[in-house]
């Protein structure tokens, strides 16, 4: 069961998200906002979409610690006003590779590791290429994963691209639910 400790913290990470993608698709005339928007598009594309993702959401713990302790006296509202204001104050997007939250700048260097990997799974469905194809989608989906040894930074794991081949031995692996 979800608790309301764990349901805010899941609507903490949508705002964090939300609020992202927003100042990424800034398309306002403002200086500082087209700056950051131009910054967060470089780490989308130097990180991937997933490896920011997980690295935002990373950031829930620190932006619920920080709403308990001023919550009650904010007088604007915490999706569309707090999120977004203590990301502008918050994280530097300076350098591609490693956003980070500013206060750690000074005691934290972050890295970008690339281990190359193989998978190999063997799907067989009688639907065809296009269901093999969306269950690997979503065997690559729950691979990904996040690892908090703090709780303002992530270790992100992603996979950004799959090949399908023609087994000549399979398991059988039924659908977990059907296509539209």
């Amino acid at each position: 069961m979800i608790s309301a400790t764990s349901d805010f913290a899941l609507e903490t990470a949508a705002c964090l998200w939300e609020a992202v993608l927003a100042m990424r698709d800034y398309r306002g005339v403002d200086a500082d906002c087209i700056a950051r928007g131009a910054a967060i598009q470089n780490a989308f594309g130097t990180l991937g979409t997933a490896a920011v993702r997980l690295l935002v959401i990373g950031w829930t713990p620190v932006v619920d610690a920080a709403w308990a302790r001023i919550g009650s006296d904010y007088q604007f509202c915490f999706d569309w006003d707090f999120v977004p204001a203590w990301i502008i104050d918050n994280v530097d997007w300076s350098d591609p590779s490693a956003p980070r939250l500013a206060q750690d700048s000074a005691s934290r260097q972050s890295f970008l590791i690339q281990i190359p990997m193989q998978l190999s799974a063997i799907v067989r469905t009688g639907d065809g290429l296009t269901s093999a194809q969306h269950l690997a989608g979503l065997l690559l989906q729950s691979i990904e994963c996040v690892d908090q040894p703090a709780p303002d930074e992530a270790v992100a794991a992603a996979i950004p691209s799959f090949s399908l081949v023609r087994a000549s031995a399979a398991i059988t692996l039924n659908p977990i639910f059907e296509e539209d």
